[in-house]
């Protein structure tokens, strides 16, 4: 789960393998994101850049714009021959930022 306190909102993905964004004003789902078939691994934030980052257990990643109340898909990637995502993490820079993501590869 994410939180977003500058908009009020918290993001989740779940066994239903979409995004959802969930009002804490309201306590209401207010935006759904179907994000295939395959299971979501784990869910990231960058605050600086208003960017959320899905990944699943085959290794694709979901990017999407954080910065105004519906997120706006941005990106989405697929890595070649990972099994299964173990993790994600990310490590701000001054101009950008760093993802890693820990997977099995075959």
């Amino acid at each position: 789960m994410v939180v977003d306190r500058e908009q009020e909102q918290f993001y989740t993905i779940g066994n239903d393998k979409r995004l959802k964004v969930t009002s804490l004003r309201y306590q209401r789902i207010t935006a759904e994101f179907p994000l295939g078939n395959n299971k979501l691994a784990c869910i990231g934030h960058d605050t600086k850049y208003k960017r959320l980052i899905v990944l699943n257990e085959i290794g694709e990643i979901f990017t999407f714009s954080i910065a105004s109340k519906t997120p706006i898909p941005i990106n989405r990637l697929s890595l070649e021959n990972a099994k299964m995502v173990k993790g994600l993490s990310m490590n701000l820079e001054q101009d950008g930022f760093f993802v890693c993501i820990y997977l099995i590869i075959e």
